[in-house]
C-alpha cells in the first residue's frame, strides 16, 4: 500500500493545511458571535424552569406519598 503513494512536496501539503485552517476559522467566527446571547437565553430558561420545579416538588412529594400509601393499602387487600 505504501508503494502506491505519489510523492508530493511539503510546500503543497502545508499550503493546503493552512488554507483549510483559515477557511474553517473564518466560517466559525459567525457562530461565535451568537454564543453569548444564547447563553443568556438558556440561563433564563433554566432558572425559570428551576423556579417552577421548586414550587412543584412539595406538591409532587405530597401526591406521591398519598399515592404510595394507597398502593400499599391495595396490596394488603
Amino acid at each position: 500500500m505504501l508503494y502506491n503513494i505519489n510523492p508530493i512536496s511539503l510546500h503543497c501539503v502545508f499550503h493546503g493545511i493552512r488554507f483549510k485552517v483559515n477557511k474553517d476559522w473564518l466560517s466559525g467566527i459567525d457562530s461565535l458571535l451568537f454564543l453569548y446571547p444564547l447563553h443568556l437565553f438558556f440561563h433564563t430558561q433554566i432558572s425559570s424552569f428551576l423556579r417552577i420545579y421548586a414550587i412543584f416538588i412539595p406538591f409532587l412529594s405530597n401526591y406521591l406519598s398519598t399515592y404510595s400509601t394507597k398502593i400499599l393499602y391495595l396490596q394488603g387487600l
